[in-house]
């Protein structure tokens, strides 16, 4: 009687190690499949931290190419800024296409006037020359009026 119940021991404590072990292997088993989701998820944020690196890095690559041409274009504004045109049709082959008030230079002199350049009609390049005393004279008046007053 003492070894049958030495027997229905060990089988109880061996059923209850069992039941454990196989609640143990089961968490290994959600461990391990844990730890595979978070390797996968490591590996993919891995990826997508080098594609984003890339493109701060060719973004910075833009920003620098861009920042240079702004320069450049500062430059050849100041360039621009600084020419001297002696009549509206040089202003015109400049590059500018707005008609407008702008400085020419006046021949023989060391003076810049600013005269109405007119780009629109007939190719444009007109200088708008308007001649009055004191603002008196109407500038709508007949041309044959104007010049018989000259």
């Amino acid at each position: 009687m003492l070894v049958f119940r030495h027997v229905n021991r060990l089988l109880a404590l061996e059923a209850r190690y069992g039941k454990e072990l196989q609640g143990l292997q089961s968490e290994k088993q959600q461990l391990q499949d844990l730890l595979e989701r978070q390797s996968s998820l490591v590996t993919q944020l891995q990826g997508e931290l080098g594609s984003s690196t890339l493109n701060s890095t060719t973004l910075q690559k833009q920003q620098a190419v861009l920042t240079d041409t702004v320069q450049q274009l500062l430059a050849k504004v100041s360039q621009k800024k600084s020419l001297t045109f002696r009549d509206c049709a040089d202003i015109l082959r400049s590059g500018v296409k707005e008609s407008g008030v702008y400085p020419i230079h006046l021949y023989n002199t060391t003076q810049d006037v600013k005269v109405f350049c007119d780009m629109k009609t007939r190719g444009g390049g007109w200088t708008v020359v308007q001649h009055r005393r004191n603002g008196s004279v109407d500038f709508h008046r007949a041309i044959t009026k104007s010049i018989s007053d000259s």
